[in-house]
């Protein structure tokens, strides 16, 4: 059984857009489950959602629903291999099943999966970097182009705080809902750092929707190439040409669906961030990297620096908007980096390209816990239907997860003969 330990999303995104599962089943012989997790979709404990009712809000509660569900499928459909599958908190869960339930999980494809984010010693400003590099040359991007972001986010700042036919400029340029003010600077910073985190995420070698537009309305192949396109080098002294460009670039994601009548920079693009997941940040402590990751300006990132996000401001925020305590720590004690050694068969997959990756599990932890590399890839790019246009490295790490799929099914059944069942 290939089980998708779904994420936060309604299911049908997972269901139509991961090809890796639809692709193999049919030579593994395998049943193909993709299970809704709570509170996203149709799975709705109450009418009211978690505003309602979000004390049952958890991953726990999640990965026993999947638990449930698997043991009910293997009663039903008979005893093979169970191997759960997943990307980005998806990838988590399905490496986190393997963990808890390894009696009913036989192994795991785990892709994008940042479990290392969960550590104290992650340093988020890492996120950044990644983000940057895929908007330079080794991602295959204008090699100018993080540098040009840099410099007109840092012009924009100081004209939106100094300057009144500037600031009235760049509300004009960005078609803005509504008119910048002198403090404003640092929200439309954020704006604009958001839309290139969805375009790095996104950074894919062919034409989708998964991380913003809509089916007849995609993003473009490599979509973070195509916004570079437009940051070429200017006359230092046009700043009115640079923040144009700026704006093209950012197009090509926030209005991917080419009807965007204004843009509001306090609703920031929605593959970044929403309320029901930012209610998981203020409960569980998962990682989001809006507004809670800040940059640190060049050379490390091209964002001008930002103040940290300190556990101060998080437990204030917490409790004003949701009235929780996120359980900060709780969920790298008992599933975070130091406990995937004592687990086995996961195999975990990032691509290079992917912010995600400053999170993930970039080595071979044992012979049975695999890491491995996609270094054009964006997010769980190994997940998605095959095209023409994937790099020779996904498909590699593609042949290998069936490879392993194989392996612990023999595994199952050996183990099965063994007990003589």
């Amino acid at each position: 059984m290939l089980f998708y330990t779904g994420n936060e999303a309604d299911v049908e995104l997972y269901v139509n857009c991961t090809g890796l599962m639809w692709e193999n089943a049919q030579s593994l012989g395998a049943l193909i489950v993709f299970a809704e997790h709570r509170y996203y979709g149709k799975s709705m404990p109450c009418a009211g959602g978690y505003t309602e009712c979000g004390n049952w809000f958890s991953t726990e509660q999640a990965m026993a629903d999947y638990s449930v569900l698997i043991t009910s499928l293997q009663t039903q459909y008979g005893s093979g291999a169970t191997v759960t599958f997943g990307g980005s908190y998806g990838g988590m869960l399905a490496a986190w099943m393997r963990m808890r339930y390894p009696l009913q999980v036989d192994g795991a494809i785990a892709s994008s999966a940042p479990i290392g984010t969960l550590s104290p010693s992650y340093k988020n400003e890492s996120y950044w970097a990644v983000v940057t590099r895929s908007a330079s040359s080794v991602g295959g991007s204008e090699p100018n182009c993080s540098y040009e972001v840099f410099t007109t986010l840092t012009e924009m700042q100081d004209g939106i705080k100094n300057s009144d036919s500037l600031r009235a400029a760049i509300s004009e340029t960005f078609q803005l809902c509504k008119p910048l003010g002198p403090q404003d600077g640092a929200t439309m910073t954020l704006w604009v750092q958001t839309a290139f985190d969805s375009l790095a995420m996104g950074n894919y070698p062919f034409s989708t929707y998964y991380i913003a537009g809509t089916p007849q309305n995609p993003m473009p192949a490599w979509p973070m190439r195509v916004a570079c396109s437009h940051m070429t080098p200017t006359n230092p002294s046009d700043v009115l040409g640079r923040i144009a460009h700026l704006k093209a670039a950012v197009d090509v994601i926030n209005n991917a669906t080419l009807n965007i009548p204004c843009y509001d920079i306090n609703s920031f693009n929605p593959s970044s961030v929403s309320d029901s997941w930012d209610f998981l940040v203020c409960t569980e402590g998962v990682p989001n990297e809006v507004p809670y990751y800040t940059a640190t300006g060049w050379p490390n990132d091209m964002f001008p620096y930002q103040a940290p996000y300190t556990v101060e401001h998080l437990l204030t925020y917490c409790q004003a908007e949701y009235g929780h305590t996120p359980r900060l720590g709780y969920l790298n004690d008992v599933l975070g980096v130091t406990n995937i050694p004592y687990s086995s068969n996961i195999f975990f997959a990032n691509g290079l390209l992917d912010p995600w990756s400053s999170g993930g599990i970039l080595q071979n932890v044992s012979e049975t816990i695999l890491a491995y590399h996609i270094p054009e890839g964006a997010h769980h790019l190994d997940l998605f239907f095959s095209t023409p246009e994937d790099p020779i490295s996904v498909k590699a790490v593609r042949e290998a997860q069936v490879a392993n799929i194989w392996m612990w099914q023999q595994q199952h059944q050996q183990a099965k003969k063994h007990r003589g069942v």
